[in-house]
């Protein structure tokens, strides 16, 4: 390794995954919880979660994030609010408002595109923490 890129080694991401530079999936500290808003399409299914979520970080071949919960499942198109997630066939497809945890590709946009963090430890209740370098306005 020759370079370190703070904010990514202290989270990891699907892109950390995919290079082998973590243990997997168990190492990623940084997800998203989005909510299926639409199932009218046969094969996919529509997330409340796009470009002002995940950032542009990713392509229709690899995708624009994980959905470990649906192997096989590709994150193949964004929009500014909504995901479009191909479920393949024989697949069980999620129901509108189910809750969906997502892996980003890429954890350094995702965490500059949010106010606050909610941090779970364990079987502790869950934090709310601050992103202070976003430049609030008072």
């Amino acid at each position: 390794m020759t370079e370190a890129r703070p904010g990514e080694y202290i989270f990891n991401d699907a892109d950390n995954v995919r290079m082998g530079t973590c243990g997997g999936l168990e190492d990623v500290g940084l997800l998203v919880a989005t909510t299926v808003v639409s199932t009218s399409v046969d094969g996919q299914v529509i997330i409340d979660a796009g470009t002002k979520t995940l950032g542009r970080e990713g392509n229709p071949e690899k995708g624009f994030g994980l959905v470990p919960s649906i192997p096989g499942s590709v994150l193949r198109l964004l929009n500014e609010h909504h995901g479009y997630l191909s479920i393949p066939d024989g697949v069980p497809r999620p129901a509108v408002g189910e809750v969906l945890t997502l892996v980003p590709n890429h954890a350094c946009p995702v965490a500059n595109l949010f106010d606050e963090f909610v941090v779970m430890n364990g079987g502790s209740a869950p934090e709310r923490w601050p992103v202070d370098a976003r430049g609030h306005l008072s």
